[in-house]
């Protein structure tokens, strides 16, 4: 899709930089569904010193620490 520049005259630059848009829109989507899933179903709270240390003293250090990343994903337009 869109990469076969080198003799394909159909596949423009307009072509490319579409699937490269569409390309990003998809792994935003699939982002935040796993990121989504993740932060339903962790509620562990036993973490490392390391993760201790960015998110505080949290019951749910792993949902803290995915939030947001999760939220600037979201900035992402969105495709159905």
């Amino acid at each position: 899709m869109g990469g076969d520049r080198d003799g394909n005259s159909s596949v423009t630059s307009k072509i490319t930089e579409e699937v490269v848009l569409l390309s990003r829109w998809m792994a935003a989507n699939l982002y935040e569904k796993e990121l989504t899933k993740l932060i339903r179903n962790l509620s562990i709270h036993e973490c490392s010193k390391t993760l201790q240390n960015k998110v505080g003293n949290s019951p749910e250090p792993y949902r803290v620490f995915l939030r947001p990343i999760r939220e600037k994903n979201e900035k992402y337009p969105k495709i159905d």
